[in-house]
């Protein structure tokens, strides 16, 4: 159903809202634009999902194809519906109306999900590690002479790592 007639039915949100035709087409084309922006953030924001401990540094995520093609997939159905909805014709005129800081926070929402991920991944690899290296040394302690482990073997920093 294009965005003009969604806007008319019976029990919509602009119907409710009681707003004018133009107003409502306006809020239409926002919730689609927002919908669309979302969509690109969660699928930018599901790459750093690949690994648990380690950044997009350290790790590609498109080695991971399934992920890569269930991203695409998800931000191209997306972009198909908005573009259905909103028309080919008029997409540039909307997108023109949008001042340029709108797509700022857009862009600047994707690269602060970025930099709080990395952060986040980076306690965790530190708790991890700490972690593991006190277990590394329980083992190694009671085992005490009889331990397979070479003297001087360093502790794994981590599985997760192979």
């Amino acid at each position: 159903v294009p965005v003009a007639e969604a806007a008319r039915l019976p029990g919509s949100l602009v119907e409710r809202a009681g707003a004018e035709p133009r107003e409502a087409l306006a809020l239409a084309h926002a919730q689609l634009l927002t919908q669309w922006w979302a969509t690109l953030l969660l699928a930018a924001h599901s790459a750093s999902f690949a690994h648990r401990t380690l950044n997009d540094s350290q790790y590609s995520p498109f080695a991971n194809r399934l992920w890569v093609r269930a991203a695409a997939l998800a931000f191209g159905l997306e972009s198909v519906a908005v573009f259905v909805q909103l028309g080919p014709a008029r997409i540039p005129a909307i997108l023109g109306q949008i001042p340029w800081y709108g797509h700022l926070v857009g862009v600047g929402m994707m690269l602060l999900a970025g930099i709080v991920d990395w952060i986040v991944k980076r306690h965790d690899r530190r708790a991890f590690e700490r972690t593991n290296k006190g277990m590394y040394l329980e083992f190694t302690t009671k085992l005490g002479m009889h331990s397979p482990i070479e003297p001087g073997h360093l502790a794994p920093t981590s599985y997760l790592d192979e």
